[in-house]
């Protein structure tokens, strides 16, 4: 499998019973199938016409009331701080806050890093958190070796993102470390590459 990053598309050619994909770069990859993935898109249309506030989702506060006090949102369908998870386990956590909420109490969701893990091909994959460097702030270290890519992203000496593609054994180490806001200035200071940084979550 070969895995091309930073790549745009620019058609898909159906030629003779075979697919040709061409990025912007001109490059032509042949295809049996092509496989398009989207994201989610939230449903707001019962709420459009409720008159609530609604951007790529449903707009929600920290306590995940929408634009009518009186309304709660959660899932797919609420847009926290601006994201829209689509992603089961904030779904869940929004869920459990927006009942409570509205069952009286007043709970306030604090929000998540954005996570996936899947498996492709029977090649495991995973990413967390931040995955494209923002500003010159961030620090990006990544390495391909024996169809194993690592790739983290830090920022402030503080692990914000990763992607594990191949051997995700790191994980949810790499969560927690992410979660917790772990100071890792110790291992920045030795400019680490990613091998080390693998090695480090591992221990």
């Amino acid at each position: 499998v070969n895995i091309y990053t930073n790549a745009n598309t620019s058609e898909i050619k159906n030629e003779s019973k075979t697919l040709r994909v061409v990025l912007e770069s001109g490059k032509a990859l042949p295809a049996r199938i092509v496989t398009i993935t989207t994201g989610v898109r939230a449903n707001t249309h019962l709420a459009r016409r409720a008159g609530l506030q609604v951007q790529n989702g449903i707009v929600v506060d920290s306590r995940l009331r929408t634009s009518n006090a009186d309304i709660f949102a959660a899932g797919d369908a609420a847009e926290w701080d601006g994201i829209v998870y689509g992603l089961w386990e904030p779904a869940r956590r929004q869920g459990a806050v927006a009942g409570q909420n509205a069952a009286g109490a007043d709970m306030a969701f604090g929000g998540m890093p954005r996570m996936n893990t899947l498996k492709v091909l029977g090649i495991d994959l995973f990413c967390i958190g931040v995955v494209t460097a923002e500003d010159g702030g961030f620090v990006e270290i990544a390495e391909e070796t024996d169809g194993v890519y690592r790739r983290f992203l830090f920022h402030d000496n503080r692990l914000v993102g990763a992607i594990l593609i191949g051997d995700t054994k790191i994980a949810a180490s790499a969560t927690r470390a992410i979660k917790e806001h772990a100071n890792l200035s110790h291992l920045m200071l030795k400019k680490p590459a990613a091998h080390d940084i693998v090695e480090y979550l591992s221990a």
